[in-house]
């Protein structure tokens, strides 16, 4: 029993000290200076990534069913871009999102006027708005030229962003702006078309659900072809081509229009990613590496009794205990996949499997300070 006791503890401490490793890593790569690109490149890499390019090589792209992109990438005009939208709202379209911000006033003065008159004209029009911070660390607003006049619905279209990491993977329904609480662009049209609060409004970060979609697009000369898909749905008018606009996603490159797209339809249809809560992740992570742990064990007692010399020192090498956590770490992340893919469940393995890394070090400098100190035990 005594001894079974202490086979655990060595388990138990290998495992704590493996992330006590990565804890150490982390920290070390976050505040010293020099390491500040590989900080860099570890918050612009997630898992979750690879599930979403996982599903788009193994799942075919199914069609939203609420919303249709139209491009307007060829338009520079005012004039030709209020032609677009009476186009468009001659459809009757159930909300129409503008994915752009009419700033100031222009020398085409018929295209300001008209652009104005549609703004006083179509209630189902959700106009966006841009913030930023100015040099003085205050955050500011851009809205369209007719705002003061014109109550408008109006969101901010700007996507949560770190300097460095350039993926967007996150959406707020609540943008702190001009010191209050704004609703955001895709939180505005997901309202007015569900014509209820479809979310709550916050500024807690929300990941956004790429799992892959075919939004129909239509170019901007081509709106009265298919009425069928404009009439009762959510319309984006917005450049699916100017190369100012397209982000870096999980699925790759897109224009940000398509990335309105992609949060609208998951708040539409409430298929939001739900991830584990912190606690049960980490307990669920220590409990892996702890398996994992006590799998690398029994392969080496195992290795150890084999009685020919040249099976048994490859089979006690580093490199077939990695080959063993390899297929571990794949299988774990076969089954996580499935969980997401099945059930929307998020389950983020990256503290574990960088724990495993360290398991092998760590078992090895634990039996070395086990026999110092067992021959020096003063």
């Amino acid at each position: 029993m005594k001894v079974m006791y202490n086979i655990w503890i060595r388990h138990l401490l290998i495992t704590a000290n493996s992330f006590v490793v990565v804890a150490m890593i982390t920290l070390l790569v976050l505040n010293v200076s020099f390491l500040n690109p590989i900080g860099r490149a570890f918050d612009n890499y997630s898992v979750i990534d690879l599930y979403f390019q996982m599903l788009a090589e193994t799942s075919p792209r199914t069609s939203s069913r609420a919303v249709t992109v139209v491009d307007m990438s060829a338009l520079n005009m005012r004039r030709d871009i209020a032609d677009v939208i009476d186009h468009i709202e001659q459809y009757n379209p159930a909300v129409l999102g503008v994915d752009i911000v009419f700033e100031g006033i222009k020398e085409d003065t018929i295209g300001d006027n008209r652009i104005m008159d549609q703004a006083e004209r179509y209630n189902n029009i959700v106009y966006s708005c841009k913030s930023y911070r100015d040099n003085e660390g205050s955050m500011q607003e851009v809205h369209s030229f007719f705002t003061p006049f014109i109550d408008v619905k109006e969101g901010i279209v700007n996507f949560q962003r770190d300097l460095y990491a350039g993926i967007k993977r996150y959406m707020q329904t609540g943008i702190q702006s001009s010191n209050e609480l704004r609703p955001s662009f895709v939180f505005q049209i997901a309202n007015n078309f569900a014509k209820q609060q479809v979310a709550p409004f916050s500024e807690e970060p929300l990941l956004i659900n790429f799992t892959p979609k075919r939004f129909e697009q239509l170019s901007c000369d081509s709106v009265s072809q298919y009425p069928n898909l404009i009439e009762n749905r959510i319309v984006l008018l917005g450049a699916t081509k100017e190369e100012y606009d397209m982000h870096y996603t999980p699925l790759g490159k897109m224009s940000g229009v398509e990335l309105q797209a992609y949060a609208i339809d998951m708040l539409v249809n409430k298929e939001n990613v739900r991830t584990v809560p912190t606690a049960l992740l980490f307990f669920i992570s220590i409990l892996l590496v702890l398996f994992v742990e006590v799998i690398q064990n029994s392969f080496l007692e195992f290795a150890e009794r084999i009685q020919k010399p040249i099976p048994r020192f490859l089979l006690s090498t580093e490199m077939a205990i990695s080959i063993i956590t390899f297929i571990i770490m794949a299988m774990l992340l076969a089954i996580s996949f499935h969980f997401f893919r099945w059930f929307g469940l998020f389950i983020n393995l990256g503290w574990a499997f960088s724990a495993m890394a360290f398991l092998h070090i760590n078992r090895q400098l634990y039996d070395t300070c086990y026999i110092i100190i067992k021959k020096n035990p003063s």
